[in-house]
């Protein structure tokens, strides 16, 4: 088993907020109550202090550590993927704990959505909290992995609904099965270049059958992926950023080096690649649809650490 180190762009976020504050998914009106007076602020100044630099980076700072003491009294969700993940699995835990709330508070009900890149929000109905805890494990399909953020209606005794917000952070190990590789791939040759084939294509079924035949090792059903060269020009396999977009995968139009992957999707799409079967099989009715020994670059690439493969 090969080892995946996903280390997408998804980072620990929060959505600082006083603990007396109260807003719901529909954008109720908010309260802020200083420690200091009872003076109201009205929704246009929270809005207008939610927006401004000093304050979102003051919301960061204050939350590089959520560990530890919150000076003024502010509710975090914090959401994260699990640390080993198989790429086979189907489903994904995502972890998710409210910080910052006095003990002596207790949660209610809380019901979480997933964010993805166009605003989409889809409820996460396999919800299971952890007795004792402000904390939850959710459960989402596969096709979830790389959403954008989390957001929890959150009800506490004798306290409003509260709607907090985390953008996701993942570091995750994942095993990689040798079932979605050609034979004898990934095998780092340096015929071709002496840095070696560090970048990963995924073949059409014409050059699967070119690579058996070439190398004599069969491959599995599955098996389509094959580290290449970083420099060769390849297109990019690209997924719909919206899980409500019907057409998941497409090409891009032009072609390039693997270093152009992040760019070179259309909107609404970025780099990617199949990470389950059943998506190997649905990219495979698209690559296969050009009847020619044929690569595109997908999203997956071990140039920092020989074997340990990221998605950027």
């Amino acid at each position: 088993m090969k080892r995946i180190m996903v280390s997408t762009v998804l980072i620990l976020g929060c959505n600082g907020q006083d603990f007396s504050t109260s807003k719901t998914i529909a954008d109720q009106t908010q309260n802020l109550e200083t420690s200091d007076s009872s003076q109201s602020i009205d929704q246009a100044s929270i809005n207008q202090q939610a927006d401004s630099a000093d304050t979102q980076e003051a919301a960061q700072n204050n939350f590089v550590d959520v560990s530890e003491p919150v000076s003024v009294a502010g509710a975090f969700l914090t959401c994260r993927y699990p640390e080993t993940l198989d790429q086979e699995d189907l489903e994904i835990h995502v972890y998710c704990n409210v910080k910052g709330v006095p003990e002596d508070i207790e949660v209610e009900s809380a019901d979480f959505f997933a964010i993805d890149a166009e605003d989409n929000q889809l409820r996460i109905e396999n919800v299971t909290r952890f007795e004792g805890e402000k904390a939850w494990d959710l459960v989402l399909p596969r096709a979830y992995l790389g959403i954008i953020s989390m957001t929890a209606i959150i009800e506490f005794t004798d306290r409003e609904p509260m709607t907090l917000s985390s953008t996701l952070a993942m570091d995750t190990v994942m095993s990689l099965s040798p079932a979605f590789w050609l034979g004898n791939e990934p095998n780092n040759l340096t015929d071709m270049d002496p840095t070696g084939e560090n970048c990963v294509t995924f073949v059409s079924a014409i050059g699967k059958q070119n690579h058996i035949n070439f190398t004599g090792f069969p491959s599995g059903v599955d098996g389509r992926m094959n580290d290449d060269v970083c420099s060769k020009n390849y297109e990019f396999l690209c997924r719909a950023t919206s899980l409500q977009n019907p057409l998941k995968w497409m090409l891009s139009s032009g072609s390039g080096p693997f270093s152009n992957g992040q760019l070179a999707c259309p909107d609404g799409y970025r780099f990617s690649l199949p990470m389950t079967s059943d998506e190997v099989g649905e990219v495979k009715m698209l690559i296969d649809q050009r009847s020619i020994d044929y690569n595109v670059w997908i999203n997956l690439n071990d140039q920092n650490e020989e074997n340990v493969f990221v998605i950027n």
